[in-house]
């Protein structure tokens, strides 16, 4: 079974970091600040510096047992694990 994946789109105006906790948020409908610290499993502004310096580049990094991959084209996909049903729970066993 192919896990399923969902597409977001960064902002113009905000932070990368603010960016992946939004789209996180918005995939399981929780408030981005009851997320545990991205900071613990990203470095954003290392993350930035990368993203901007190559082309056709993509950071790619697991968060809350989703893999996250973030491209220099400001396309931000999160993908639930392998098999998983991916309905209302993160794999850290956050409720959503």
């Amino acid at each position: 079974m192919v896990p399923p994946i969902h597409y977001y789109r960064r902002s113009d105006e905000t932070s990368l970091g603010v960016d992946i906790a939004r789209a996180v948020g918005e995939r399981f409908r929780v408030d981005p600040a009851s997320l545990p610290p991205l900071a613990n499993s990203f470095d954003a502004e290392a993350a930035e510096t990368v993203l901007e310096s190559e082309a056709d580049t993509a950071v790619v990094f697991t968060y809350l047992g989703h893999r996250i991959t973030v491209t220099n084209e400001s396309v931000i996909t999160i993908e639930s694990p392998e098999g998983g049903s991916d309905r209302g729970r993160l794999t850290n066993g956050h409720d959503v």
